[in-house]
Order: structure tokens, then C-alpha cells, then sequence
């Protein structure tokens, strides 16, 4: 069944940029070409959609690999699909660098709107602007070069708009969804946020799904479609993808995968238990435990990083890191060092 659901997410490659290997969903023609058949009574209007949807979702996808790179991460795919884009990518180790590397999505298409309303805010209603319903323009005036602009920046705006607003809903795999992630794991272990995180996606999904449907809007129900069925892919392929005991390697109910320690702790719970620790005590534990799984985690991630960054330096000598490479490399190394100096 995931395999199915994964039609949301299967792509082609489509080369590569700034180093980044950029690759297009399947779904993403299908969008488009639903754009094309809404707006079936002006093409011209369906096609400009389609060129700013591109534009503007890889001009984002540029200032977030910039961002990503200027604080220690680096992006390595690009994914394009009908919701934006979606990133392969190592951030930085602090929660700070990874938080911005996120925010900077929606602070883009935000900081293109800024630009573009100067030139359209006295030829345009700023609520046509924004109103989902319906698009600024129904189609092309022709009347001259300079109104063709403002029709185009209007259009423009319009993409951008929505692109930000959609960025800035907590669900996953959207820009706030990514920063609720992060925040949320600094404080709860990985289960806890995942059954946070996508119950708050599989939530707007069919909010926006059900809104969609009793208002009549496509597009707001597609959306909601969309995010429930990448809720459910994921839930699946986690599900698919954990560590689960072999049936083999139970025995009586006892598991001989570890020896027999197994029994020996079947033996020693008749054992009389030592007095449970306090409330306080209880806390403490579990904070010095979840603290110690996430210092461990990050070690883990400086150390590959480093192993990479090395192999390429024994590879192709040290002239052939970049910029942000160095820069990793010099995080890494001193996120270690205090550790091996113990």
C-alpha cells in the first residue's frame, strides 16, 4: 500500500543545481496540468501560473540552500512537488541555525510579496490579492506592456501569498510543520513527536479536506488530500521500516535472541524488589536518560559528518571542500573535541 501512496513522491531526475541534485515529482505534471484545465478559458493565465509556481518555489529553494550552508548544513536534493519543494539536507547542530534554516521558506515567498505590492497595490484590491477563490485576473488585458506587468506581479503576488501561507501551517512536511518537529525534540523523545506532529497534520488535512468539500473549492480540498495521504505514507513506512523480533528467535514465550538472559530475568522478577524511587528521583532519571540519548545522537551525526567530509578530502584532496564544508568540518570537530579531550 505505501508503495501506492508513494506516487505523491516518486520523481525523475532533472539535473542538478548549485550541487544539489534536483529531482520532479510525478505528481507535479499532474498539477500542472490540472492548472491548465481550470483555467481552460485563457491558457496564457494557466501557463504564467505554472512559470511562477517554478520560479518562485526554486528561488526559495536557493535562499534556503544559501541559509542552510551559512549555518553549517548542507543541502543535498531538491524534490519539487505540488506543495513547493522538499529538501535532502544535513542542518546544523544547533537548534538555532536549524530553526532559521526552516523559517527561511516562508520568509522568502513573504519577502517577494513585499517587493511586488508597491508596484500593484492601486491597480489591485489587496483582498482580490488574497482571495483563494478566485485569481486576481481572469485573464490577460493586452492593453499595453506596463499593464501586462502589473497583470503578471499581480499573479505573482497571488502564488506567493498563498505559497507563504501554506509554509506557515504546523504540519508536516511544511516549513512550521519542520520547526514544531525541532522544538518539540528538544523536550520529548522521537515517539512523542511523531504522534504529535502527525496528528497535527493528519488533523489539517482533513480539515482543510472537509472545508474544501462543503464550500466547493478544489483546490483546498486537494490540499487536505494531500496532507493526509503523506500522513499516511509516512505512518506506513515507518511502520514497514522499525525493527521488529523474529518470531524464530522466540521460544516458550522467552526471547533467546541475547543468550539466556532473558530467563534469568524471568527468574529474578519473583526476586523482592528494592524500594521505587521518588517522584523527583523518577524525573531526574528520565531527564539525565533523555539528555544523554540526544548528546549521543548528536555525536553520531558530527562524526559521520566528519567521516564524509574526510573520505572526500583523502579523495580529492583538500582544495576540493567548499566553503560551507570547511565550515562544517570546523563545527563538527569542535562539537567533538571537548568529548576527546575527556
Amino acid at each position: 500500500m505505501s508503495s501506492v501512496l508513494n506516487v505523491l513522491t516518486s520523481s525523475f531526475p532533472a539535473g542538478t543545481l548549485f550541487h544539489a541534485r534536483v529531482r520532479v515529482a510525478y505528481s507535479l505534471p499532474i498539477f500542472f496540468l490540472l492548472v491548465l484545465l481550470r483555467n481552460s478559458d485563457d491558457l496564457l493565465i494557466g501557463m504564467s501560473l505554472i512559470l511562477i509556481f517554478t520560479g518562485s518555489v526554486l528561488f526559495q529553494q536557493l535562499v534556503q540552500m544559501l541559509v542552510a550552508r551559512r549555518t553549517g548544513g548542507e543541502v543535498n536534493e531538491i524534490l519539487l512537488w505540488p506543495l513547493g519543494t522538499l529538501a535532502r539536507m544535513h542542518l546544523g547542530f544547533r537548534m538555532k541555525s536549524r530553526v532559521v534554516t526552516w523559517f527561511s521558506t516562508p520568509l522568502t515567498y513573504m519577502l517577494v510579496c513585499m517587493l511586488i505590492f508597491p508596484f500593484i497595490y492601486r491597480s489591485f484590491d489587496v483582498f482580490n490579492l488574497i482571495d483563494i477563490a478566485a485569481l486576481p485576473i481572469s485573464q490577460y488585458t493586452m492593453q499595453s506592456f506596463s499593464q501586462l506587468g502589473q497583470e503578471f506581479l499581480a499573479l505573482t503576488f497571488f502564488v506567493n501569498f498563498w505559497l507563504m501561507m501554506i509554509n506557515i501551517l504546523p504540519a508536516l512536511p511544511l516549513a512550521a510543520g519542520r520547526i514544531t518537529e525541532e522544538l518539540l525534540l528538544g523536550n520529548f523523545n522521537s515517539v512523542t513527536v511523531n504522534r504529535v506532529v502527525y496528528g497535527i497534520t493528519t488533523f489539517t488535512g482533513f480539515l482543510f479536506l472537509l472545508t474544501g468539500v462543503a464550500f466547493s473549492h478544489v483546490w483546498v480540498a486537494l490540499f487536505g488530500t494531500v496532507l493526509v495521504c503523506w500522513t499516511l505514507y509516512e505512518k506506513i513506512r515507518l511502520l514497514e521500516t522499525s525493527p521488529t523480533k523474529d518470531e524464530s528467535e522466540l521460544f516458550l514465550g522467552y526471547d533467546f535472541s541475547a543468550g539466556y538472559t532473558s530467563l534469568e530475568r524471568s527468574r529474578e522478577e519473583h526476586a523482592p524488589q528494592p524500594p521505587r524511587p521518588g517522584v523527583l528521583a523518577r524525573w531526574r532519571a528520565r531527564r539525565r536518560s533523555h539528555q544523554q540519548r540526544k548528546a549521543d545522537a548528536r555525536r553520531r551525526a558530527a562524526q559521520e559528518q566528519i567521516d564524509s567530509l574526510l573520505q572526500k578530502v583523502s579523495e580529492s584532496g583538500l582544495s576540493s571542500l567548499s566553503a560551507s564544508e570547511h565550515k562544517q568540518l570546523k563545527q563538527a570537530s569542535q562539537y567533538l573535541r571537548p568529548e576527546k579531550q575527556k
